[in-house]
Formats: C-alpha cells, sequence, structure tokens
C-alpha cells in the first residue's frame, strides 16, 4: 500500500470514540466508597478515643486513694478527709480489668477498617459491650470511675452512630455466614453475644483481680469465666451457621439469665439485670426461627417496618444522658460491680463512713 492509499484510509476509517461505562462505574464506585472510608476512619477515631478513657479508668484504679481524698475533702470538707486514710490506695480489679477494654478496643479500631462481614460484626459487639460497661461504671462504680465511664459511653455511641450497618449487608465478603432467611435476627444475635461475652470477661477479670486483692471469694471469677467461654462458643456456632451454636446460645442464654438474677454469678443486681435483659433479648430474637421450624410461615415477619428503623440512635442518646447525669450526681448509692465487697462499697464514690453508710 503507497502512502497516499494509507492517508486515505485513514481518513474515510470511522474510528468509534472510547467507551465510557468503565469509568462511570469507577465514578460511581468512587462516590459511594469515599464517604464510607472517611465515616469509617472517624469511627475508628472514635473507638480509639474509648480505649484511651479505659485506659484513664486504669490509672485512676492506680490513684484510687489520692483521688479519694481530694474528692471527701471537695463533698464533705476536710472533717471526712481525716477518715479514709484507712483504704487500700490501688484498686487491683479495676486496674486489670480495664486493661482488657483497652487492647480490644483498639483491635476493633482495625477491625472496622476491613469490609468483612466478620470483622465488622465483631468491631460491633467490641464497642456495644464497651458502651455498656460505661454506662454501667458510671451509673454504679465510685465518683472517682463515673466521669471515665461516661467518657466511654459517649465516644462508643459516637463510634455506633458512625458505623450505622455498613459493612453488616449481605456481599461477597460474608465468608462462611450466609444465611437464606432471617439474616437480621442473626445478626442482631451475633452482635449481642459478642457484647455478652465481653462483659462476662470484664466482669471476670474484675472478680478474679480483687481475688487476688483479697476482697471478693477467690472462686467467684470462675462461674463468670465459664459463660464467657460458652458465649464465645455460641458466637463461633452461630457464624458458622449450626445448629449447635444457636442452641449453645439460646442454652447458654437461659443459664446466664438464671445465673445473674439469683446471686450465682456474684453480680450485684444492677449489673446481674443488664445481662439478664440482654440475653432475654437473644432469647426472643430465636423465636421466629423456632417457630418457622415448628411450620409457622408467618415468623420473622416484620411488625413495624421502617418505624423503629432509627430507634437505636435514641437508645443511645438516652444511655449517654444517663451515664453523664449519674456521673455528675455526687449523691446516691453506688454499690459497684461485685457482691461481697461491703467493706469496701463505694457509697457516694468514697470509702465507707460509719455517719453517712446507711
Amino acid at each position: 500500500m503507497s502512502y497516499e492509499d494509507a492517508i486515505s484510509l485513514a481518513r474515510s476509517t470511522v474510528v468509534p470514540p472510547p467507551s465510557l461505562t468503565d469509568l462511570r462505574a469507577a465514578v460511581r464506585w468512587d462516590a459511594v466508597q469515599r464517604p464510607a472510608e472517611a465515616e469509617q476512619r472517624a469511627a475508628a477515631r472514635r473507638i480509639f478515643g474509648a480505649s484511651l478513657a479505659f485506659a484513664l479508668l486504669a490509672g485512676v484504679g492506680l490513684a484510687r486513694g489520692k483521688l479519694r481524698v481530694l474528692l471527701t475533702a471537695w463533698f464533705f470538707g476536710d472533717a471526712a478527709r481525716a477518715m479514709t486514710g484507712s483504704n487500700r490506695t490501688v484498686d487491683l480489679g479495676f486496674v486489670l480489668a480495664s486493661l482488657l477494654p483497652v487492647v480490644l478496643l483498639v483491635w476493633a479500631a482495625r477491625l472496622v477498617r476491613k469490609s468483612q462481614f466478620g470483622p465488622q460484626m465483631l468491631a460491633r459487639g467490641i464497642v456495644w459491650s464497651s458502651l455498656v460497661v460505661g454506662v454501667l461504671i458510671s451509673c454504679f462504680e465510685g465518683l472517682i470511675y463515673a466521669v471515665p465511664g461516661a467518657i466511654v459511653a459517649t465516644f462508643c455511641a459516637m463510634a455506633l452512630i458512625r458505623l450505622r450497618g455498613r459493612g453488616l449487608e449481605p456481599g461477597p465478603g460474608d465468608g462462611l455466614f450466609r444465611p437464606v432467611a432471617f439474616r437480621t435476627h442473626l445478626v442482631l444475635a451475633l452482635v449481642m453475644a459478642c457484647a455478652d461475652a465481653q462483659t462476662l470477661c470484664f466482669a471476670a477479670v474484675l472478680q478474679i483481680a480483687s481475688a487476688l486483692d483479697q476482697s471478693v471469694a477467690p472462686w467467684s471469677g470462675l462461674l463468670t469465666s465459664v459463660c464467657a467461654i460458652v458465649m464465645i462458643a455460641a458466637v463461633w456456632g452461630v457464624y458458622r451457621l449450626r445448629v449447635w451454636g444457636l442452641m449453645l446460645n439460646v442454652l447458654g442464654n437461659v443459664a446466664i439469665a438464671w445465673l445473674a438474677l439469683d446471686g450465682v454469678l456474684r453480680l450485684e443486681f444492677p449489673i446481674g439485670a443488664t445481662l439478664a435483659i440482654t440475653a432475654t433479648i437473644q432469647l426472643l430474637l430465636t423465636v421466629p426461627l423456632i417457630a418457622t421450624v415448628l411450620g409457622d410461615r408467618d415468623a420473622g415477619r416484620p411488625v413495624f417496618a421502617g418505624r423503629l428503623r432509627n430507634l437505636w440512635i435514641w437508645l443511645l442518646v438516652v444511655m449517654v444522658a444517663v451515664s453523664w447525669g449519674r456521673a455528675c450526681d455526687p449523691t446516691g448509692e453506688r454499690p459497684g460491680w461485685l457482691i461481697g465487697q461491703a467493706s469496701q462499697t463505694r457509697l457516694r464514690g468514697l470509702p465507707p463512713i460509719p455517719a453517712r453508710t446507711p
């Protein structure tokens, strides 16, 4: 072909424009993915803030004696300060127990950056448990622990609002968790079981460390540890969609609710009641699954579809408000977490004062 023919052929050939389909898909992916990644980073920062608040709790436990003297003088005057000298200066139980959420929350801050369902579910459970523990500390522990507990609750609530339901939707990252029905019920059961397992671990470490400090019975943390192990095994079984996992979850929640309310776990009533409430909710979540097996075709059908979708946000707001309200209230009884610490009761966040102890 001559040079002139090549030029003529090039001029007469119609070259179609490049397809922009891939570019449009990339733009859509970028528009969706970038805000999600920004929200995940913001949630990770708030989770890390909650871990720092738990580290502050450990520091408060180390400096407990000096802080009590300051708070006693602040709220009750110098006359009460002389009555605090005989109390121990370090709360070994709270120091060691607070280190567990520190490690788990740092891990959760990394898990929320992943897109797989497993890490996202585990991170939700850790944050929810830390939120509940923070609220319980601010409401029922000593005044010196109340403000750090409220800070923990605030950071965890902000992280959960940032995360919402991202990463929990059906997708290629589900791994072993691919239910054909009742996905929402199973996801809620998994998150709550993870949260209960961490709360039980926190209580077990607190009991064992307090036993080393000779403030509670030495065996009190063993049964709580067994309950935590049972819930961890149930989480693994439900995540793998095994029948034994669901049955272990049901039986474990029944046992935890009974042991907590009956005082066998050696936890104060508010703490035991919280565990019993979460266990009851998990039992209710399994009712539609059991009803379907028994032949009920309407089981699991949403009754309040769309109406209660944002109820959990209001629940977070109420929990944070209650925690700060109790943290700023120096009056009222604060029984603590463990039964058997009567000699070190945290009434009003202070050591027992005979003239004020009922």
